[in-house]
């Protein structure tokens, strides 16, 4: 349903390249053990740090800190992520958002 793994993959493929340069927080209840399991066995915890379910005042003050917000969910498209109370705040503090391209031809 999502795409995490994707951008862990990338992130692993690249980690030289992101080394000081990236950290990627990811909130969710998904698939946990096997994320957690991914950043430890390649050593990435460095570059993506899982903080588990981000709701309410926690996620607001994660996208205070944040420079972009990705949504990598194959099946929402434009997704309530971004449909939600948080778009005024990415209007208002200038965060780009990068989101799945789903079902553009």
């Amino acid at each position: 349903r999502k795409g995490i793994f994707d951008v862990v993959r990338s992130v692993i493929r690249n980690q030289e390249f992101f080394k000081n340069k990236i950290k990627i927080i990811v909130g969710g209840d998904g698939r946990v053990l096997e994320l957690k399991k991914m950043i430890q066995e390649h050593d990435i915890a460095n570059l993506i740090e899982f903080v588990g379910w981000v709701g309410g005042e926690k996620k607001m003050e994660l996208l205070q800190r944040s420079d972009i917000m990705i949504l990598t969910s194959f099946n929402e498209g434009y997704g309530s992520s971004f449909l939600s109370t948080e778009t005024t705040f990415l209007i208002a503090h200038s965060l780009s958002a990068l989101n799945a391209q789903i079902g553009a031809s």
